[in-house]
């Protein structure tokens, strides 16, 4: 990737095309052991705790989602990347700070993003 390049000195765990890319390569080859499937795992399982702490889903529905992370096959996955349209997020976008940045480059997150706020969308086929 050339210095001028888009995502050039964006380290890869903040890139959202080359974590797509590292995943739909595990789900693809079935690696069982990959670190970012791993990631995502642990992170899913996370926020379902963080969730039934702040009482926004019951104990029964964090344990369902605690044992599905920790039993999901490789098979079972399927990376995909949301496209958020900036106009109806704008008000609520918020910087990240940058002891919790992956690096220099600028990283946001919507805390309080709705469904209908997102689309879902898949590049490429997992096989």
């Amino acid at each position: 990737m050339g210095r001028y390049h888009r995502s050039y000195g964006q380290p890869p765990s903040s890139d959202p095309a080359r974590i797509y890319r590292s995943l739909h390569a595990a789900v693809t080859d079935k690696d069982e052991h990959n670190v970012d499937v791993e990631r995502q795992r642990q992170k899913l399982q996370d926020v379902a705790l963080k969730l039934l702490s702040d009482s926004k889903i019951n104990d029964d529905d964090a344990q369902e989602v605690v044992a599905y992370m920790k039993a999901a096959h490789i098979s079972e996955w399927k990376p995909m990347i949301y496209a958020i349209p900036y106009d109806a997020v704008r008000n609520r976008v918020l910087a990240v700070p940058r002891d919790q940045r992956a690096s220099g480059h600028p990283e946001y997150v919507i805390a309080d993003l709705k469904a209908e706020e997102f689309e879902a969308i898949e590049p490429m086929p997992c096989n």
